[in-house]
């Protein structure tokens, strides 16, 4: 909690046994987890990542929170799973979303959230 990374925060094809948290965190770069697997919840509640945030093909068994969350860069999901609901509430996301192909069995909260960018498909 209240961590600065400087730079890219990388756990592309990890195994993460429990919650990832960075609450109120700073990541100066992009967030990496694409092909992931976080056996827990992804939560980002009020943390600032000034680059993208990347959970292509990933798995998270739990839930996605980013509540009150800053992505400068792109939101993608795409080929994703989130056993559980992924929430932006109140979240500002500037760049670009790319969900495709994502499955969020829970729900997909966007309640005050701010996006700026657009919806592509990067396949």
């Amino acid at each position: 909690r209240y961590a600065t990374v400087k730079g890219e925060y990388a756990l592309n094809g990890a195994t993460v046994k429990g919650d990832h948290a960075l609450r109120d965190a700073t990541v100066e770069g992009n967030l990496a987890l694409s092909g992931a697997t976080v056996k827990g919840r992804h939560a980002l509640n009020g943390a600032t990542v000034t680059g993208d945030h990347a959970l292509r093909d990933a798995t998270v068994e739990g839930y996605c929170a980013l509540k009150s969350a800053t992505v400068k860069g792109e939101y993608a999901l795409c080929g994703a799973t989130v056993e559980g609901s992924d929430a932006l509430s109140r979240a500002t996301v500037t760049g670009d979303r790319a969900l495709e192909q994502a499955t969020v069995e829970g729900e997909y909260a966007l309640y005050g959230a701010t996006l700026n960018g657009k919806r592509i498909n990067p396949y």
